[in-house]
This record gives structure tokens, C-alpha cells and sequence, in this order.
């Protein structure tokens, strides 16, 4: 996911050295791909990108509406490849942030009733069809407020994802594969961190996947399409590092780029896991990295800020750029 506010009487700047551009799907010659935008502007409407990196061609953007009631503010947070659907949240009748889902021919659509007591539903991510969604949403009647990840199907509504502890108090689900069996995330204590998966099935299951050695702090942030590639950032006293979890192995920390405080950050996956992309940090500050066990973490330019997205086969990379308002296309022929 590609994601950038433009404020308003600002444009959008999506920059390349040969002016390539985006489109959908990997062939040859020409890798599709989606990003999705939040637009500030007399209210936030959402936003879908579409083009191609073949040269030449223009950025599309078509706008995904808003929710009837409310505010007229709408985000997008998450592609589902097939079909182009999006997922993200949107102002209802009752002002406040309500989650929707985006297809194709029926446009915007309320994902339903919550639990009771539950407020503030974020969409972070969809199954490769969309018919699975996951995030988080709160409840913050009572004495102590809770967060609580969750799944939803048309056919089933929201399901709340369980603690795996008990004293527990808030779990954040960020990343979901392609067929939904696998969801990803981070569960909170009074005293720590943790990344954890659940194991979707016949039952739930959720498991802690650990620390990085020595650390007691870690956060999971996306999986692979084929849900064996489990990545984000854990901390190790004052370092923090990109890690990958691949099927029931351990963490293994990727690195940093040279130079600055150690500080690295793994934001997506591609789609059997071999390319890791997110951002580390050099002398001159953060930057957009692309990781495979060939060639460790590699920089893409001191241009770039923080890889937020890549294609399903690793060779096509989106973030944010340096400076506000800037996004960046990154390919291995054509660079940012």
C-alpha cells in the first residue's frame, strides 16, 4: 500500500528519472501494481492509483466516494489484488470512523454493525478476493479502554481476534494472506510489545513470534501472500531492527543501511517472502530499502523516505519520498 496526504492547494508529485509510471498486475515488460491515497482537501476522500511503468503513460486517480451521513471524509489502507478492491474507513451517520470496502461496479459499502460497545473500526488489510478483512477497533466504555484485531466476512460480520494473554489489554491486526489464514499483528501488555500471528481455521489460534536476541520488543506489520513470510521491526535496547519470521522459525534481524542510529524498519513483503522492503536510516536519515538473502538490505537513493509497498514478484517498489507531499515508483531498470 502506497499512502500520502496531500493538503490543501498542494498537488501530488510522482516522481521518476524517465517518468515511468504505475499500472496493475506483473507481465512482461510491464509490472501492475495498486497504490492508494488519502487526499486532504475540504475533507479526505480516498483515492485509487492506477497506470503503468511502462513509459509514457499517465497516473490515473478515480476517487472511491465517502459514506452517506457524516462528514465527507474517506481513507483508503488496503489493496486486495484480485478484482481491485480496497478496503479503509469513512465518516457514517454517527460521525465518527466507520470501516468500508471498495469493489469494482458496486463502489463503496459499509462493512456492518459492530460488536456492542466497539467504536472506531480501521481497515488495514484484505484477502487477496476481499471477502476477508482485518484490523482493529476499540471499546472505550469502562473503566480501561481495550483494542481488540479483528476479521470480517459478509457472511459472519466482525470477529474479535483473542488475546493471547490475558492481562493483555490491546492487539492491533495489520496483515492478512491471500487466502486469510494467516493474520498478523502486535498484541500490547503494560510492559511490552509482542508481534503475534493467529492461525485462522476450524478455530483460531494465536502465537507470540518472539523478540529479535536480547530484546523484549517486536511488532508485526505484514505477511506474505502465501502467509510464510512474517515481517516488521523489533528493538534491542535502543536499537531498532527490521526483522522476517519465515513459517515457525525465529526472528532474524535484517540489518540497517551505513551510517546515522540504528533504526530499520520492515513495512511489506512480496508474495513468497524472498523481498522485504521498508526503510532504514543513514547519515542523512531515513531511507527506503529493498532486502532478498542474495543481496542483504540495499538503499534505494537518498530521494526515497520509506518503501510502504511491493509487487507480488519483488520487482516493482512504492513509498514515500523525501520531503512532503512526494511518493516514488522504484523498479530495478528504471530506479526511482
Amino acid at each position: 500500500m502506497l499512502s500520502s496526504i496531500l493538503s490543501q492547494g498542494h498537488s501530488l508529485s510522482l516522481r521518476t528519472e524517465q517518468d515511468g509510471v504505475i499500472n496493475g498486475k506483473g507481465m512482461d515488460m510491464m509490472h501492475e501494481f495498486m497504490a492508494v491515497l488519502s487526499m486532504v482537501r475540504e475533507g479526505t476522500l480516498a483515492l485509487l492509483l492506477l497506470g503503468s511503468m511502462a513509459l509514457g503513460q499517465t497516473v490515473t486517480f478515480q476517487g472511491l466516494g465517502d459514506l452517506p451521513g457524516g462528514e465527507y471524509w474517506s481513507e483508503a489502507r488496503g489493496v486486495a489484488i484480485e478484482g481491485y478492491a480496497v478496503v479503509g474507513a469513512s465518516k457514517s451517520y454517527t460521525d465518527l470512523r466507520d470501516a468500508f470496502r471498495w469493489l469494482p461496479g458496486s463502489g463503496i459499502e459499509r462493512l456492518g454493525d459492530l460488536p456492542q460497545g466497539a467504536s472506531q473500526p480501521q481497515p488495514w488489510g484484505a484477502s487477496a478476493d476481499a471477502t476477508i478483512v482485518v484490523g482493529y477497533m476499540s471499546f472505550p466504555e469502562g473503566g480501561d479502554s481495550s483494542t481488540y484485531g479483528y476479521s470480517w466476512t459478509a457472511s459472519e460480520g466482525f470477529f474479535l481476534l483473542p488475546y493471547l494473554h490475558a492481562d493483555s489489554t490491546r492487539a492491533y491486526a495489520n496483515g492478512v494472506s491471500s487466502d486469510g489464514s494467516v493474520i498478523v499483528g502486535i498484541e500490547q501488555k503494560l510492559t511490552d510489545n509482542q508481534a503475534v500471528r493467529w492461525h485462522v481455521g476450524d478455530s483460531v489460534v494465536v502465537e507470540s513470534l518472539g523478540y529479535l536476541p536480547g530484546g523484549n520488543y517486536s511488532q508485526a506489520w505484514a505477511v506474505s501472500a502465501d502467509g510464510s513470510c512474517t515481517v516488521g521491526y523489533g528493538k534491542v535496547l535502543d536499537a531498532q531492527e527490521a526483522f522476517r519470521c519465515v513459517d515457525d522459525g525465529p526472528m532474524e534481524g535484517l540489518g540497517d543501511l551505513p551510517g546515522g542510529i540504528f533504526k530499520s524498519f520492515a513495512k511489506a513483503v512480496s508474495q513468497d517472502g524472498s523481498v522485504i522492503v521498508g526503510y532504514g536510516t543513514t547519515a542523512e536519515g531515513s531511507q527506503a530499502f529493498r532486502w532478498d538473502e542474495s543481496n542483504g538490505m540495499v538503499g534505494l537513493g537518498q530521494e526515497t523516505g520509506s518503501a510502504e509497498g511491493v509487487s507480488g514478484d519483488g520487482s516493482v517498489i512504492v513509498g514515500n519520498g523525501r520531503g512532503e507531499y512526494r511518493v516514488f515508483i522504484w523498479d530495478a531498470d528504471n530506479g526511482t
